[in-house]
């Protein structure tokens, strides 16, 4: 699996000595158009204006409409397989033009500058990329890994604290499956009075990955564990861009993944033994850093219903990654009882 190296001119330079691109062009998260030149200014230096493309960032990018729209502009702008596309923003941007360089006239290279902490902590690695369709979350994708990543942690003094606490749900689940050392570390960690503490997290949290990505490449083992939280999260996920948004505003990535979490480590309790001490301590740190997110019984079968879609599956079980304790997980089936009393679990804890 490829890591990170710090984002600079210097880096960008070596970058396009190794790959020698007949042009550069660059998609820039629209959040970043205005009051961050000095960050972009690497960028700026390689990358021509009339080249360079700004879309607003979060699950909405990751649609197969735009796919199109985006190949085009490639093709106007004479983008051709040895040329080099920069990407410049969170972890939906990272996914969603990872997918469009590795179809665009059968691959593209790429270089991801993450700028969100879920995109440094995870999405910029391990080459998966995908696209969002029907509300099924990553129907259609890819593995094709970047050809760099460049990371600067200053880009996450430009996040709002429901960013960072999203990227941070990402954090704590690397915790579980890593050790009791580094939970300890995570919990006591305040993510929203870090500031550029958070680099040895990141990068902790990128050699956990890197181990998990080089055994499994291809997510067909032990890889993943990784999604522990997600089959239940990318469901929530999906069915929160369903409701009518003034009233039930959508789930980011990482807030859906926390409520996962909460739920799938409540079947791991009932089923595996995994310890209520440690419940307890993941639901304190929730309630302390993350809203409730209302849902109703009446709704459940239609959150069940979209954990059918989820990759994990294998006929028509619903596959969740569980733990017996914290750094042991495993995958196990999960039935609609066993969901229906972790939902309620949630409820009842948080508030929802």
């Amino acid at each position: 699996m490829l890591c990170h190296t710090d984002y600079s001119e210097e880096t960008l330079q070596a970058l396009h000595t190794r790959l020698n691109p007949d042009k550069t062009v660059a998609i820039i998260d629209s959040n970043l158009r205005d009051g961050q030149r000095a960050l972009l200014e690497p960028i700026f230096r390689v990358v021509p204006e009339n080249r360079r493309l700004y879309l607003t960032g979060g699950e909405e990018v990751k649609s197969l409409g735009l796919v199109k729209e985006i190949a085009l502009w490639l093709n106007r702008c004479r983008v051709t397989r040895h040329s080099l596309i920069y990407v410049v923003g969170g972890g939906s941007l990272l996914d969603f033009c990872g997918f469009v360089a590795a179809i665009y006239k059968r691959g593209v290279p790429i270089a991801y500058v993450p700028t969100t902490l879920m995109a440094m902590v995870d999405a910029a690695y391990g080459g998966k990329t995908a696209i969002n369709t029907d509300d099924i979350k990553n129907l259609l994708g890819v593995f094709q890994e970047p050809n760099a990543i460049l990371l600067d942690e200053r880009f996450l003094t430009t996040l709002s604290d429901r960013e960072i606490l999203s990227g941070y749900a990402e954090v704590l689940k690397y915790a579980l499956l890593e050790d009791d050392q580094f939970f300890a570390k995570v919990l006591t960690t305040d993510p929203l009075n870090n500031g550029m503490g958070l680099r040895e997290l990141i990068d902790q949290c990128v050699t956990i990955k890197k181990r998990f990505v080089e055994a499994d490449p291809y997510d067909l083992g032990i890889r993943q564990y990784l999604n522990l939280g997600h089959t239940v999260g990318h469901a929530l996920e999906g069915f929160s861009h369903t409701l009518e948004p003034l009233r039930h505003p959508a789930l980011r990535h990482g807030e859906a993944v926390m409520i996962g979490i909460i739920v799938e480590l409540y079947i791991s309790h009932k089923l595996l033994g995994f310890p209520l001490e440690r419940m307890h301590q993941i639901v304190d740190f929730a309630k302390e850093f993350f809203s409730p997110y209302f849902f109703e019984c009446k709704q459940y079968n239609d959150i069940i219903n979209l954990m059918l879609q989820d990759k994990k599956n294998s006929g028509d079980d619903i596959a969740i990654i569980a733990l017996r304790r914290i750094g042991e997980p495993m995958k196990i089936n999960a039935s609609r009882v066993q969901l229906r009393n972790a939902f309620d679990f949630y409820r009842e804890v948080i508030g929802g």
